[in-house]
């Protein structure tokens, strides 16, 4: 009677075992699937919460305008020069303003020709409007490039470059950038690479 009574316990158990999972074992399952990272989204530890902290900067998006400014410029500048038959001139060919305002060019040039350049392009108002854009946002955009290279080689924060960013990603555009960076004074402008001198396009 005892073996009969412990092979009818063993049978009872496997018996149970077979059962399906109440209700309660489902949910409490589901819920420590739920807690497993979907594929291809695993992160370091505080990595995550580093990453979602840090303000964004779409640089690229700053390059591209900045760049489609300068060709802008650069474009009308070399137009002006063959208009006026001096587009072979040696050197290199600088637009920059006068303690005026006034946008002036500098170079191997035949003063009859630089004069009539000048008053060329200061008639225009595409042309002036755009120079003084690049004057503002180029300097900051040199600014940014430079502190992210170092943070990229060096690591760590720079605190004038924080000053900078907006948590709000919304706030990050060039302009509200480029706005921050004047305010930010004599201290930003040491660090950049246009620093002691005045703005200025060049064409060779």
């Amino acid at each position: 009677m005892g073996l009969i009574r412990t092979l009818f316990e063993y049978g009872n158990q496997a018996y149970e075992g077979l059962k399906q999972p109440t209700a309660a074992q489902q949910t409490k399952a589901g819920a420590a699937m739920d807690n497993l990272p979907e594929p291809g989204t695993v992160t370091l530890s505080g990595q995550q919460q580093e990453q979602s902290s840090r303000p964004r900067v779409m640089i690229k998006e700053f390059q591209q305008g900045v760049g489609q400014d300068t060709a802008f410029v650069q474009q009308t500048l070399r137009q002006k020069l063959a208009e006026y038959g001096v587009a072979s001139v040696r050197g290199q060919v600088r637009l920059g303003r006068s303690e005026t305002g006034a946008l002036e060019i500098s170079g191997a040039i035949p003063t009859e020709a630089k004069q009539k350049i000048e008053a060329d392009i200061n008639r225009n108002p595409d042309i002036k409007q755009t120079f003084v854009r690049l004057s503002n946002q180029k300097p900051a955009l040199d600014y940014v490039q430079n502190v992210m290279r170092l943070q990229n080689a060096y690591g760590g924060d720079n605190s004038l470059f924080s000053s900078l960013l907006s948590s709000n990603p919304q706030n990050n555009s060039l302009q509200d950038i480029v706005q921050r960076f004047h305010k930010m004074g004599s201290a930003a402008a040491e660090m950049t690479a246009n620093s002691g001198s005045a703005f200025s396009i060049s064409i060779s």
